[in-house]
């Protein structure tokens, strides 16, 4: 769906086919439910185009099979909205801000993901979901804070750029990867765990 210059949606939207399919425009607020029940296909939600963005106020879920994927592209304000990964995964791309996925309520369920594939501009704190963890794929979080639990890695690797991760522990799983530079720091007495690649 690409109307143009704005979409609003205050209905209920369900992408059930294992196919690709696409909402956006460069104005794209929703307010209602959109959610991914397929087996193994895609939902990309807004654009990585400059100029673009959008805002989620209603409930956005990922909950098919294991291939399943909901994509929220570029500049995507989570202010006041719900983002469910009850199965399969979310993937944040583009550019964004702590302030864009720290304004709503993200779930993230045992087995799910939420990964984070684009850049985030971190200007403060960097939260924890309300449940389960943001994992870095492949992207980048330039500057401030990124809060006790609320990230860990993947094999896919992901940068940490003149960040602070106030947590005692880093635990990077084995096969996964993280590249940390310009100054990136640990909590004091911080510790590396298991199978770490910078």
């Amino acid at each position: 769906v690409n109307p143009g210059t704005f979409l609003s949606s205050a209905g209920t939207f369900t992408h059930s086919s294992n196919n690709t399919g696409a909402m956006y425009a460069q104005t794209f607020n929703n307010s209602g439910t959109i959610t991914n029940t397929s087996t193994s296909g895609t939902l990309s939600l807004g654009a990585t185009n400059s100029g673009y963005t959008t805002s989620n106020t209603g409930t956005i879920t990922v909950n098919g099979g294991t291939g399943a994927i909901i994509n929220l592209d570029g500049a995507f304000n989570n202010t006041g909205g719900v983002l469910n990964a009850t199965a399969c995964s979310l993937q944040f791309l583009g550019a964004n801000t702590n302030a864009n996925l720290n304004g709503g309520t993200i779930n993230i369920a045992s087995g799910a993901h939420v990964y984070l594939g684009g850049t985030i501009a971190n200007s403060g704190t960097l939260n924890a979901p309300a449940s389960g963890s943001y994992e870095l794929n492949g992207g980048t979080i330039t500057g401030g804070t990124v809060a006790n639990n609320a990230l860990t890695f993947t094999s896919t690797g992901g940068t940490l750029d003149n960040v602070s991760l106030a947590t005692a522990s880093i635990s990077v799983p084995v096969n996964a990867s993280v590249t940390f530079v310009n100054g990136t720091t640990f909590a004091p007495a911080g510790i590396l765990q298991d199978d770490l690649d910078t």
